[in-house]
């Protein structure tokens, strides 16, 4: 599902606006008056931002919902995150972005995951050096998936 903090940064880069002043709330719940102009190129789609985007795992369970910030229980340690790709598709029904990257089990142990979160990053300004990141999206699976030691699995985020 994506979040609040998608749908401002789409409203404010493409001029659309909102109801109250957008802001946007960090992962550890500040929020930023961010400037998501087109001017600025603040969108995370922009390839000076993309690079620093990932996903993140947890093992929460509880269905997302647009206002989240963060995943409901985040694992910190144990995999790596390839960067990130994305693609336009155009389907038979429907048409989207895919945003897709691998999780690699970097640990001794397996690890098994129920969310999976897309981290986006900016910064507040173009002459700001400071960064800030947010929670794009978060997506809640039925069944829980496990990453053996040493072996990936593909995952993706559909933008609809």
């Amino acid at each position: 599902m994506l979040t609040r903090n998608f749908i401002n940064m789409i409203g404010n880069t493409y001029g659309i606006g909102a109801d109250n002043a957008p802001v946007a709330t960090t992962l550890d719940g500040n929020t930023q008056n961010l400037q998501f102009t087109k001017s600025q190129s603040m969108s995370v789609f922009n390839d000076a931002w993309w690079g620093y985007g990932r996903f993140v795992i947890g093992s929460g369970t509880t269905s997302p919902k647009c206002t989240d910030i963060n995943l409901e229980s985040k694992i910190e340690e144990g995999y790596d995150c390839s960067i990130l790709a994305k693609r336009y598709i155009q389907g038979e029904e429907k048409d989207y972005i895919n945003i897709y990257g691998t999780l690699t089990n970097s640990g001794s142990s397996p690890i098994t995951f129920s969310e999976l979160g897309w981290i986006g990053h900016c910064r507040g300004s173009l002459s700001s050096s400071t960064g800030y990141e947010f929670l794009l999206a978060r997506e809640v699976y039925d069944t829980p998936i496990t990453i053996a030691p040493g072996e990936s699995v593909a995952v993706n985020v559909n933008v609809m």
